[in-house]
């Protein structure tokens, strides 16, 4: 593989700066042998990995973001499938004296505010606590440095006890579509018209795997993404099978 065939899966300069980026970590684990991480990446960017590298033979890529559906995740580049991969990511836990007037923008805002990037900040998980993962690299500096939450004392801790299972819920939905079309998939997650999700579609408010699109005729295949500007996302799990109608059966998820 050669950077400049990278290329082809970038629609602007900012997706092709970072694809020559993660290049250069594939080079290095092709070219030596040892494995590569990134830091956090948001769901277009793993999307973009996936795309441009998942089809070569050579390097595989892995993908983790400390627990089950992280939606942040670090990607691994490695040369033997078979190789258990130990993902330079920390855990914290942070107490403070209540919880529940605090947001997860609370919390980012506070570790941002210590001058760390947002790349090396992973999912933020609040409950009794608030468990935040990060790069292995800043654990300390931030266990050393983070005093306060929006105000309120904050005590910051490793965590190593059993994995985290976040409630993260999520709204099934199975319908018949005429059409595996982008506006037929989004009326039906939504309850909403093909005129309007066509509408919505037009104006530049919806995102397929990431990406503005406004041909209400694009085609939809398991596993895509549409996001929709005020209503949410929708994940496409299934589309196998024709009801007695007809019509195409689908099963889709929608993150609440």
């Amino acid at each position: 593989m050669k950077k400049e065939d990278l290329m082809y899966y970038a629609s602007d300069d900012e997706e092709k700066i970072f694809l020559s980026k993660v290049f250069d970590k594939y080079n290095a684990t092709y070219m030596r042998g040892y494995t590569t991480f990134t830091n956090f990446l948001d769901m277009k960017k793993q999307y973009l990995i996936e795309k441009a590298f998942s089809a070569n033979s050579d390097v595989a890529v892995k993908f983790y973001g400390g627990y089950e559906k992280a939606e942040r995740k670090i990607s691994a580049f490695f040369n033997n499938p078979c190789e258990e991969i130990e993902f330079p990511v920390k855990t914290l836990k942070i107490k403070v004296y209540n919880i529940k007037k605090l947001t997860h923008r609370d919390f980012l805002g506070s570790l941002m505010s210590l001058g760390i990037e947002r790349e090396m900040i992973g999912d933020i998980v609040i409950s009794d606590y608030a468990y935040v993962f990060v790069c292995e690299k800043i654990g300390d500096y931030i266990l050393n440095n983070l005093t306060k939450i929006a105000g309120q004392g904050a005590e910051v801790s490793y965590y190593d006890g059993e994995a985290l299972t976040p409630d993260v819920k999520e709204k099934t939905v199975h319908a018949t579509v005429s059409s595996l079309r982008l506006d037929c998939v989004v009326g039906a997650g939504f309850n909403l018209s093909r005129e309007k999700s066509s509408a919505i579609i037009s104006s530049g408010n919806v995102m397929l795997n990431f990406s503005v699109c406004q041909n209400r005729d694009a085609k939809i295949k398991e596993e895509d993404v549409i996001s929709v500007r005020g209503h949410g996302r929708i994940i496409v799990k299934r589309t196998g099978g024709l009801s007695k109608k007809g019509r195409n059966i689908i099963e889709l998820s929608i993150p609440q």
